[in-house]
């Protein structure tokens, strides 16, 4: 892969005589993602959670996404929950690389970091999680620090998601969809 340049050397340890590698862009990234995720999932278009994602892509049907995300997570092993929001937030952001997502976790921006902004055909998504706060803390939180402003040039909707996991249900709790205006 790195012959044919799908990976490109981001850094070496002389010490570990070791090189790490990297994508040398998102668009080899996602379609990397894509193929190795034939592999991952035998019958992938069966699979509900990977369906209810594809559907998603083509008509930005967050509730039915939402709501296999739901079943994806009351499945997660008891044992393997770190009881945090990082622990959702890697969660989301693996789960969605290896469904080929065009998506990116902290962006940084004027005032802050997104936790998550996932690039869809027709929408951005930008994507803030809390644990055991309130869904309308995380709307206020991606209001306050203004992350949908940096997506307006991009000719696309944007959506600017709150979500909320509760460490009772280890699971959404509740969620909030509010679509950004011209100011965002």
């Amino acid at each position: 892969m790195f012959q044919a340049g799908y990976l490109t050397i981001k850094d070496y340890n002389p010490e570990y005589d070791t090189y790490i590698l990297g994508y040398p862009n998102e668009e080899v990234k996602s379609s990397t993602a894509k193929v190795l995720n034939q592999y991952t999932y035998n019958f992938q278009d069966t699979v509900p959670l990977k369906k209810a994602f594809i559907d998603f892509s083509k008509d930005d049907d967050i509730d039915n996404f939402i709501k296999h995300l739901k079943v994806f997570f009351d499945a997660f092993p008891f044992s393997l929950n770190n009881q945090n929001e990082k622990h959702y937030h890697s969660i989301l952001y693996t789960l969605l690389t290896s469904f080929g997502a065009n998506i990116s976790a902290n962006v940084e921006t004027a005032l802050g970091k997104a936790d998550l902004i996932l690039k869809m055909p027709k929408t951005i998504y930008v994507i803030e999680l809390k644990y055991d706060r309130s869904v309308e803390s995380a709307k206020r939180h991606i209001a306050f620090r203004r992350y949908a402003k940096a997506y307006l040039d991009e000719g696309k909707k944007i959506i600017k998601l709150a979500i909320k996991f509760s460490s009772k249900d280890r699971n959404i709790e509740s969620y909030k969809v509010v679509t950004a205006d011209k100011t965002a």
